[in-house]
């Protein structure tokens, strides 16, 4: 955890290089990254520079903790960049192009709106955790209770749009 949070105000300080753009969806409130436990998912404009200001961080967290990324499990989603663009950006990282739609934690995301379908292991997950209870011996009201409960402690989707 001391380590996340060292890398997030790291990541917060580059930010206010004046050649970093923020994710057009994430600039309002200065949204950068997503971070659970040793999972982070960084945003930002899809420009070289950005994603340049970001690996740098990375790299400088990677010297000064002796962690480094996985090469294997990080990955590269785009909406909207294409081109010399994307060839750079991937040069920069060296990570693989990613697909979507794709899974952040459990959730699916995508550029688009996503199908029913997509949603269907949520819904699935969602009706385990109810049945997981013993609802005959509920009431009416202790069932809406409980399934109120499960259904706000459930993640939301989150679209992704233009950008990295």
């Amino acid at each position: 955890m001391i380590c996340m949070e060292y890398l997030s105000r790291a990541l917060n300080c580059a930010t206010r290089n004046s050649e970093f753009n923020f994710h057009p969806k994430c600039a309002k409130l200065r949204i950068l990254h997503l971070a659970f436990a040793d999972d982070i998912m960084l945003m930002s404009r899809g420009d070289p520079i950005s994603v340049r200001i970001l690996m740098d961080c990375l790299s400088n967290f990677g010297v000064k903790s002796r962690l480094s990324l996985n090469m294997k499990k990080s990955n590269i989603f785009s909406a909207g960049i294409q081109g010399q663009d994307l060839r750079d950006i991937l040069n920069i990282t060296g990570f693989q192009q990613g697909r979507m739609p794709f899974k952040y934690l459990g959730i699916p995301l995508a550029a688009q709106k996503l199908r029913a379908s997509c949603y269907a292991p949520l819904i699935n997950k969602i009706i385990e955790n109810i049945s997981a209870w013993s609802v005959s011996s509920l009431s009416y009201a202790g069932r809406t209770e409980l399934i109120q409960a499960v259904l706000c402690n459930t993640p939301k989707p989150i679209k992704v749009i233009n950008g990295i």
